[in-house]
C-alpha cells in the first residue's frame, strides 16, 4: 500500500535526501554532467538546503512509502492559484509501477480541497522520458524558461502545466 508521509524531522530529510542524491547522480548525470549533478544536488537537495526550503519557503516535502519501503519523494509549494510541484522522483527500483501517477492523484485532491486550478512544473527540456511520462499523465507545455542557477549552470526547462 502506498502512504504519502511528510518529511517533518531530521531522519526523513536525511533519507529523502540520501535517496535524491542517487537519483540525480543516475539520471541526470548523461544529461548535466556529474560537476553540475554535484552542484545542484547540493544546492536543491542536501539536507541543509531542504531543512530551509521547508522552514523558510513554504516547501512541503512526502516520501512515498511503498509497503514499508522508501520508494520515491515530492516536494511541493503552494501558490494563491496553484500548486508547483518542485520534486517528484521514483526510485529506480519501483519505477514503472505507477507511483507517480498515485502520486498525481493525491496532489489533485490536495489541490481541490485548497480551491487551487493548477499544478505546474519545470523539467529540463532535454529529458525526453520524463516530459514523456508527464505528457501522459496530461501536462502540457506552457512555455520555455532558462534559469541561472549560479557557478555558470542554468537549468534549461519546459514550465508543464495541468489543470486541476
Amino acid at each position: 500500500m502506498l502512504q504519502f508521509v511528510p518529511v517533518d524531522d531530521a531522519s526523513k530529510v536525511d533519507a529523502m535526501c540520501e535517496m535524491a542524491s542517487r537519483i540525480w547522480h543516475e539520471h541526470y548525470t548523461p544529461l548535466l554532467g556529474k560537476e553540475q549533478v554535484e552542484y545542484m544536488v547540493e544546492k536543491f537537495q542536501s539536507p541543509a538546503a531542504v531543512t530551509d526550503q521547508i522552514q523558510n519557503k513554504g516547501y512541503h516535502y512526502y516520501l512515498m512509502e511503498l509497503d514499508g519501503t522508501y520508494a520515491g519523494f515530492m516536494g511541493i509549494q503552494y501558490e494563491p492559484q496553484s500548486m508547483f510541484l518542485s520534486k517528484l522522483y521514483v526510485d529506480k527500483p519501483f519505477r514503472r509501477q505507477h507511483l507517480a501517477s498515485c502520486a498525481l492523484t493525491y496532489l489533485k485532491q490536495d489541490c481541490a480541497n485548497r480551491g487551487l486550478s493548477k499544478i505546474w512544473l519545470t523539467v529540463n527540456r532535454e529529458n525526453s522520458g520524463s516530459i514523456a511520462a508527464y505528457n501522459k499523465l496530461g501536462f502540457y507545455k506552457d512555455r520555455e524558461e532558462k534559469t541561472d542557477i549560479g557557478h555558470g549552470y542554468y537549468m534549461d526547462d519546459y514550465i508543464l502545466s495541468l489543470p486541476v
